[in-house]
């Protein structure tokens, strides 16, 4: 399976070199690497193909779903990374005060 560039993409649908098989082998490619790596030029490729009046509609229709749902699954993790952050925060923040409190009664313990 080829990595494909969007420089590459171009070319090929300029030249009516873009046959269904080069397709499917370009959307194999550009899905593998955004999954694998979040891989941004791939996302560019796919966005570029949803675009181009060559590309099939249906197969325009399954890019897009692909898209949205990549980009869905994106700002959850994003989000659930915010949340993971917020908690450790929030208990860094507790743990503080109860080693302070905790002190501050040692101490007037101890006079």
């Amino acid at each position: 399976m080829d990595n494909y560039k969007l420089e590459e993409v171009k070319n090929i649908i300029e030249k009516n070199l873009l046959s269904p098989e080069v397709l499917k082998n370009i959307l194999k490619s550009s899905t593998r690497r955004i999954e694998t790596y979040g891989d941004d030029e791939s996302i560019n490729i796919l966005k570029y193909l949803s675009s181009h009046e060559s590309i099939p509609d249906d197969t325009k229709e399954e890019i897009n779903k692909y898209l949205a749902q990549y980009e869905n699954y994106n700002i959850e993790n994003v989000e659930k990374e915010k949340k993971q952050s917020n908690n450790f925060v929030t208990i860094l923040f507790i743990t503080i005060l109860v080693l302070i409190i905790v002190t501050i009664i040692s101490i007037l313990r101890g006079k």
